[in-house]
């Protein structure tokens, strides 16, 4: 039970990664709780983002401005390492890096169970410099 779960939570995070590398806002709303919050890890982003509204708008921004910018999908090419899930009852922790631009970017996402769902509820996101 406990592998099968993990395997849920696991295509939940992955459904909300593919969705951003492919720039799709309307794939990311069915994976967020809707009272989540996220860490964004951009500096014009300082503060806590509340809400599945909030968080979809400043995703939809980021990719407003990178399709600006003339960058085209896929935007990260997630390439995960030491990803972990871990379950506690109703709630779930995934934790992972991955390089990008020069970055290793960190991400912890808390899950909550939500009917036969796993919803995300919270994400926190930090870069730091893979050369420290």
């Amino acid at each position: 039970m406990l592998i099968y779960e993990k395997a849920r939570v696991q295509q939940v995070v992955q459904r909300m990664l593919e969705a951003i590398d492919q720039g799709e806002p309307s794939g990311l709303e069915r994976v967020w709780s809707e009272d989540s919050s996220m860490f964004f890890p951009f500096l014009n982003s300082p503060r806590l983002a509340l809400g599945r509204p909030a968080i979809l708008a400043r995703l939809t921004a980021l990719f407003d401005k990178l399709r600006a910018g003339g960058a085209r999908p896929p935007f990260v090419g997630f390439s995960l390492t030491d990803a972990r899930i871990e379950i506690f009852g109703e709630a779930a922790l995934c934790t992972f890096s991955y390089p990008i631009n020069g970055l290793l970017a960190r991400r912890s996402f808390v899950l909550v169970r939500e009917g036969a769902d796993w919803r995300i509820k919270h994400v926190h996101g930090s870069n730091t410099n893979l050369k420290d």
